[in-house]
């Protein structure tokens, strides 16, 4: 045997031995983080995302959650992940606001997200992301959940029909701040983790909320009226660092991109069903369900339309067709 002919044989043997290693270094493992702690269910959606991303893309591109809050506190996670601290942010845009002063207007979501991205507001929402946030998105992690209005007391009605929270101290984010501040009640904005604490002194009586968690915080001993119809709806989204995200390959951005339009329709389905489940362990808890007339379950969402559009509208650097995405995103107009 010539010495060409043996070394070609070795270096094939090496080839052998060392493919599957190289195999294994294409992929690309990027690490998430969520913006509620790992003990909360919303930080099961997105594990619910992880693991469908993981299963597709094995060899590929791979999710690992890292944390949450602990990570990164919640106000610092938009320019966390546009500095590449980490890789993929679970979490309502309203965490972005810092540099992203148009998120507000994507904090409310009442269209499923197939509606949405039909109609093109996914290429909207994401133009915007990445001129902002430094960041790509990828889902709508929302799952079309309600967002109502939770009391302690019950709460008069006004003469549209609309509730009448006047003397009532509720626990805000900035996100329906102004919101509560028009049906009368006085807004106090705090983090999750002081709500529970805040509800046992009685320093609040009640705060806005997804059906999902206030049996589960344990918030059911001090809540004991719901008011419907909701306000907003769940608008937690998926986002991608943006260099990161365009230094994948190909193939791994479509795994992601694809896994995420599935993952949408699932979690609409999901919570669907979930939210039946969870108004009959409201209902065990002794939380009553108000149910406003059809002029004044108008007029409540209408408050907290008109006041989320005033509130971005006065914010000079926000720059947007407010006409269309209120159409795209709200199916109003």
């Amino acid at each position: 045997m010539t010495i060409t002919r043996r070394s070609a044989l070795a270096f094939g043997a090496a080839g052998a031995i060392f493919a599957p290693h190289v195999a294994r270094s294409q992929e690309v493992t990027l690490r998430g983080v969520s913006a509620f702690p790992r003990s909360m269910a919303l930080t099961d959606d997105f594990v619910r995302f992880i693991d469908k991303v993981n299963a597709v893309g094995k060899g590929i591109v791979q999710i690992r959650l890292i944390g949450g809050p602990e990570i990164t506190p919640v106000q610092e996670q938009g320019n966390a992940l546009a500095s590449g601290l980490f890789d993929v942010l679970f979490g309502p845009p309203v965490y972005y606001v810092g540099r992203f002063p148009e998120s507000d207007m994507f904090s409310g979501l009442l269209r499923p997200a197939a509606d949405i991205r039909k109609d093109g507001g996914d290429a909207i929402l994401n133009d915007m992301f990445q001129r902002r946030a430094g960041a790509e998105f990828l889902a709508f992690a929302g799952g079309q959940v309600g967002l109502y209005v939770f009391t302690s007391r019950e709460p008069k009605m006004l003469p549209s029909g609309a509730p009448d929270l006047t003397g009532m101290r509720m626990r805000s984010s900035p996100l329906y701040k102004e919101f509560l501040d028009a049906v009368g009640a006085t807004p106090v904005v705090m983090s999750f983790g002081e709500i529970f604490p805040a509800l046992e002194r009685g320093l609040v009586e009640g705060t806005a909320w997804n059906l999902i968690g206030v049996v589960e915080s344990g918030w059911s001993k001090f809540l004991k009226y719901r008011i419907e119809p909701e306000i907003y709806r769940s608008s937690v989204m998926i986002s991608m660092n943006l260099a990161k995200f365009r230094g994948l390959s190909a193939e791994a951005r479509k795994v992601l991109n694809d896994a995420s339009k599935v993952y949408e329709v699932e979690l609409e389905a999901f919570y669907k069903e979930r939210e039946q489940k969870e108004r009959a362990a409201q209902d065990a808890a002794g939380i009553k369900a108000i149910t406003l007339s059809a002029s004044g379950g108008a007029a409540i969402q209408k408050i907290a339309m008109d006041t989320m559009w005033a509130r971005v509208k006065a914010n000079s650097r926000v720059q947007a067709d407010f006409e269309r995405i209120d159409k795209i995103f709200y199916g109003r107009g």
